[in-house]
């Protein structure tokens, strides 16, 4: 695939001294790897001007090893001075002057000319010496690859470091000087692995200083910097960047000590490696399979041996070691780089073969024999201690040999010391391409075709009408004008009379004077174009018949039809009277989608659908009303309206994430999960900043047992979610750099800031008394009636253990032994998730953070059956936005709410991890399975267990199922944890509503409202507090509690509470003026229509009773002890009449 040559030209040389007295003899050598590929002859130079070598040399590059050298060596560029000849000297000798080292990537990759001015390093520098210079030209006749070829290709780049934390018996088994040698296998076809060997590593004390620039390969003739790759400086990762193993706060303080106390073996240099296609596709086939990849190192020494009359020297090796580097994250889409450092253990055939899963020998073992392990050739034997390793592997037995006991202790020194090697891989091309917005556009838009934009064009014959009315309107008013200018003088010398035969012989005049003057046929004319249309677009089929009698019924409708239109076009332009415009509606839509989240919140289900119709038939070209309704449709359980729904939503707005995730997860329990890959891909892209949609999509690999990609979602939303902390350098030993301030955001926040439109809190049970779920309401927790726990694990993707609760309770998942060590492992890149934080003075009228200060993020109050809403309404939102800013206007969250919060005391709160976040957003959308997978990651995560944020999301998962018990207990746990938490008081009274525990629940209000800190949702707080003060019979503190919640968010139903206790009070013009106020905002609630009709009877309007009692049944009053009272004062109002 390979051809050509590279030219190489050597043109002006500049800084040349001759301060000796006597000119400079130089020669230009040009060397690539351990070949020569030519020297200029000897140029004189005589002064420091510049001069020009003129030497031009060729590489052939025909040779396929020339693609991997070219790739992982650079082109070497040396100057040397002849020095005088010594008389006793038998050779002249040479001294260099500089030497400069040239990356080919550039040739490779392409690039047909590289023109580079490139300084000459000394062997020896010294100070105020300028460096020499020298114009360099390389150049080929065309691209040295084709470009199918290098598009499939890649190039693989491993970046060797540093082993740290030596075992001490390194230094005190041996003097014999060693060297450590460092060796991994690189794909080298379709089927075959080469090995890469770094020797030559040498131990340092701390004290020596180290560059932090990245070496080439060791090469013979290199020296001074040209050993360093230009612009290869070592990036420092932030410990909570790092993969691989000691990346946990734990390790903080044993790394420094390892890395900046103690003696350790140093590298620094970076080798590229070729991967023609077969080898690159070979590679991604061997990572899908075990991802795991060796890496070996072991400690050579060598001896001189006498051998009859010949000295070799007899290499020996010891402490051989192995780690297993985790490549996994190289198949994530888009990923190309891994750095990190990883745990050494003794080397062991079994073992590999065990974690692999494939056949492995030993790389380092040639060492022992190879000239290049020491430079040179060399006979060598294995150190007594070092473990036998079979190059056989045809029989499993030959790889489970039992380790000899010094290779036993050898791996015991490894593992005492947690000896750990820096490493850094990186991938030119990912493996595995990232889709690009536009693409996952185009294929979201195959599942789901979005509706037009704009609406559709009138045309046909509603066009054609409708320029009939025009121009009827436009004669119309011509002919007025004309009657005007006939009559017009009558009319101001008041000569009109009204009689008959006047108006005969006006009319007669003016068609007299339409005709004369050629107006009429001109208006005829001006006519007949739009007549003509309409019959071509509404009359073509019947104008085309030859029957006289149909051609005549034909005109006899056709003559109908144009005077119906043009009466409607005239009554356009003419009206009797002034009409005033109907007066616009007070019940805009954003009060609409406030009055169905009460209406859930109270359980009244079909005032909250008709509420959500409403808004719908308003503006049924707002994706988030579609949104908000297909939500409510999972709460009523109607899972096929709510698919629907989304689908709808996605049509007007294909980047709303919330609906994005939402629709990619119900595709995934419906075995979709290509389909639902992409809408989770396509919400992530959208908004990459999101830690809710990234730990959503790893929920959804979880589910369809895609562990790799699982890994990949939750590390990068760990990796999000720890971006509020401080980033922790080992090399630097503080935790002060690079910080980055971030505040944390709730999980209504995190998923709701931004370009799309909000989601919205509603969701579904599970279906009480049966035996399995369908795989939606798996999801879903689709329930009507009594709700229990879940009990169908089937469509669980984990093998997992659980807690075991009593009957009735809910079961959380727990991941078993080997996920929670994969769990571990993911999470540990984020660390102390749980600082404290604080909401400031900036955030009054701001939600609290998801779980600690609002139950679910989002509603203060839990109903059976459905998710508490509060009040007021689903605002459009950013997904994710890191600026801190809450914009949480769900239910409860207009702009007079932040009244509430103002002079309230900061409260102080731990910042929620992943998982608390993500449980909280699906308990508001009714994801129940989710959330138990959130709940269970939660419980068993290094950072994480029973939190008052995990104690408040349990509560809200068991009075989903009804389990009202559970729930309360788990809140007097969440509030003994944090008895400020003003949100867990307020749902504890909410779950001691719901059983009937009137007394507790009034205790528990009454408490609630008096908080510093109020509750995120009040509104409900208020409502129930007001009714269990009116079952208490206490009807002033009933409509002082109801007026309070008018002032914050007036709906009907606290303006019928107002209205009801003034009656009880025996206020009837105070309650008549509430009720009515109740009956503008919402005519349809029977209860409002029954006490307007009492309060008629009250004052003695009968009629007005009756008609309101009329009204009551009819809109469907079923009270019996309200239907007897109105009876009652019906029947003592006809006795005293």
């Amino acid at each position: 695939e390979m051809s050509g040559a590279v030219v190489i030209a050597l043109h002006q040389c500049r800084n040349l001294s001759c301060a000796r007295g006597y000119p400079l003899i130089i020669i230009a050598r040009v060397e690539f790897g351990s070949k020569l590929l030519g020297e200029s002859s000897r140029l004189e130079c005589s002064s420091a001007e510049p001069f020009n070598i003129g030497f031009n040399t060729v590489m052939n590059c025909s040779d396929p090893q020339t693609l991997e050298e070219m790739a992982q060596y650079p082109l070497l560029v040396t100057l040397l001075e002849m020095l005088p000849k010594d008389k006793k000297a038998k050779e002249e000798k040479m001294q260099v002057l500089g030497q400069a080292s040239i990356d080919l990537l550039p040739l490779l990759m392409g690039e047909v000319s590289l023109q580079l001015t490139q300084p000459l390093a000394p062997e020896q520098e010294s100070s105020g010496q300028h460096e020499i210079e020298v114009d360099i030209k390389l150049s080929v006749s065309q691209p040295l690859l084709q470009e199918k070829f290098l598009t499939q290709s890649n190039i693989l780049t491993l970046g060797v470091r540093s082993l740290y934390s030596l075992p001490d018996s390194w230094n005190s088994s041996s003097s014999i000087p060693y060297t450590i040698t460092f060796a991994t296998p690189i794909p080298a076809s379709s089927q075959k692995f080469r090995p890469l060997l770094v020797p030559n590593g040498h131990p340092k004390l701390p004290s020596e200083q180290e560059s932090d620039q990245w070496k080439w390969p060791s090469l013979p003739n290199v020296i001074g910097k040209a050993t360093l790759i230009a612009g290869g400086t070592m990036e420092q990762l932030a410990l909570e960047d790092e993969n691989g193993d000691l990346n946990t706060s734990n390790d903080v303080k044993f790394r420094r000590t390892a890395e900046c106390s103690k003696p350790h073996v140093t590298w620094n240099t970076r080798h590229r490696c070729w991967l023609p296609p077969d080898a690159s596709s070979f590679l991604l086939q061997e990572l899908s399979k075990c991802p795991l990849w060796p890496v070996e190192v072991a400690r050579l020494s060598s001896t001189a041996v006498t051998k009859g009359k010949t000295k070799e020297e007899e290499v020996a090796m010891s402490y051989h070691g192995v780690t297993y580097v985790n490549l996994a994250p190289l198949l994530y889409p888009g990923a190309t780089k891994i750095s990190g450092v990883y745990l050494l253990q003794a080397y062991n055939e079994g073992d590999i073969h065990q974690k692999l899963q494939r056949t492995h020998t030993a790389l380092l073992e040639p060492m022992v024999r190879s000239p290049t392990s020491l430079g040179k050739k060399a006979l060598g034997k294995r150190a007594p201690s070092s473990s036998r390793i079979t190059e056989s592997s045809s029989a499993v037995e030959e790889l489970s040999i039992e380790q000899p006991a010094e290779g036993k202790a050898e791996g015991h020194a490894y593992h005492e010391a947690q000896t750990y090697i820096h490493l850094e891989i990186t991938l030119h091309r990912p493996l595995v391409p990232k889709r690009p917005a536009s693409a996952l556009a185009e294929k979201i838009s195959e599942y789901i075709p979005p509706r037009p934009a704009l609406p559709k064009r009138v045309g046909g014959a509603d066009k054609a009408i409708q320029e009939f009315h025009d121009q009827t309107s436009n004669i119309a008013d011509l002919l007025l004008q004309e009657y005007r200018d006939l009559f017009g003088e009558e009319l101001t010398n008041g000569k009109w009379t009204n009689n008959r035969e006047a108006a005969d012989n006006r009319r007669h005049r003016l068609l007299y004077q339409l005709n004369s003057s050629g107006k009429y046929y001109s208006f005829k004319e001006q006519l007949k174009l739009s007549v003509v249309k309409i019959v071509r677009e509404k009359f073509l089929n019947q104008a085309k018949t030859g029957d006289q009698s149909q051609q005549q019924a034909f005109l006899s409708q056709l003559y109908v039809f144009l005077t119906d239109e043009m009466h409607a076009g005239l009554g356009k332009v003419f009206s009797l009277g002034d009409q005033l415009p109907p007066p616009p509606s007070i019940l805009t839509c954003e009060i609409l989608k406030h009055f169905a989240a009460e209406a859930e919140a109270l359980e009244d289900f079909k005032m909250a659908d008709y509420y959500y119709k409403e808004c719908l038939s308003r503006a049924d070209y707002i994706a988030s009303y579609w949104y908000d309704y297909g939500v409510f449709c999972l709460l009523t359980s109607d899972l096929d309206k709510s698919h629907q729904c989304f689908k709808e939503a996605l049509s007007l707005d294909q980047r709303m994430v919330p609906v994005l995730l939402m629709y990619g997860m119900m595709c995934g329990l419906d075995g979709r999960h290509t389909e639902g890959e992409s809408f989770l891909d396509m919400a992530t892209t959208i908004d990459p900043g999101n830690t809710i949609a990234w730990t959503m999509r790893g929920l959804f690999y979880e589910h369809s047992n895609n562990t790799i990609y699982r890994d990949m979602a939750y590390k990068e939303a760990f990796k999000l979610n720890g971006g509020e902390q401080e980033k922790t350098y080992i090399s630097h030993g503080n935790r002060s750099i690079g910080t980055q301030s971030k505040t944390l955001l709730t999980a209504k926040q995190a998923l709701h800031m931004g370009v799309i439109q909000h989601p919205s809190p509603a969701g579904s049970g599970t279906e009480g008394n049966q035996q399995g779920l369908v795989q939606r309401s798996k999801l879903l927790g689709a329930a009507e009636g009594s709700r229990t726990r879940l009990q169908d694990q089937s469509a669980a993707p984990l093998t997992s253990s659980k807690v075991q609760n009593p009957p009735g309770e809910i079961t959380v998942e727990i991941p078993n032994g080997s996920q929670q060590e994969q769990y571990k492992a993911i999470t540990s890149s984020s660390t102390n998730l749980h600082d404290t934080g604080s909401v400031s003075s900036e955030d009054k009228g701001k939600p609290l953070p998801a779980g600690t200060g609002d139950p679910g993020g989002t509603e203060g109050v839990v109903a059976p059956g459905g998710q508490p809403k509060g009040e007021g309404s689903r605002s459009t939102h950013k997904l994710g936005s890191t600026s801190g800013t809450s914009l949480d206007q769900k239910v409860g969250r207009e702009g007079k709410d932040e009244g509430e919060r103002e002079g309230c005391v900061e409260q102080h709160q731990q910042p929620a991890s992943i998982f608390l976040q993500t449980a909280a957003y699906l308990l508001d959308v009714h994801a129940l399975k989710f959330a138990e997978m959130c709940l269970g990651h939660e419980l068993t995560s290094p950072n994480g267990g029973p939190s008052t944020q995990y104690h408040i999301a349990v509560a809200r998962l068991y009075m989903h199922h009804h389990n009202y018990a559970m729930a309360i207990e788990c809140l007097r746990n969440a509030i003994v944890l944090d008895i400020q938490d003003s949100n867990a008081l307020a749902l504890l009274g909410h779950a001691q509503y719901l059983t009937e525990a009137y007394v507790d629940a009034k205790d528990a209000y009454q408490r609630v409202i008096n908080y510093p800190t109020p509750p995120t949702h009040l509104h409900i707080v208020y409502l129930r507090l007001a009714d269990i003060y009116m079952r208490d019979e206490e009807y002033h503190k009933a409509k002082e509690t109801y007026l309070h919640a008018c002032r914050k968010s007036p709906s009907s139903i606290s303006w019928r509470g107002v209205g009801i206790s003034c009656y009880k009070l025996g206020r009837l013009d105070e309650a008549e003026d509430a009720l009515g106020e109740a009956n503008i905002l919402n005519n349809l609630d029977p209860v409002v229509w029954a006490y307007l009709a009492l309060v008629c009877l009250q004052t003695s309007r009968q009629v007005e009773a009756e008609q309101s009692l009329k009204y009551a049944i009819k809109v469907g009053l079923n009270d019996t002890a309200l239907l007897d009272e109105i009876n009652a004062l019906q029947k003592k109002g006809l006795v005293t009449a």
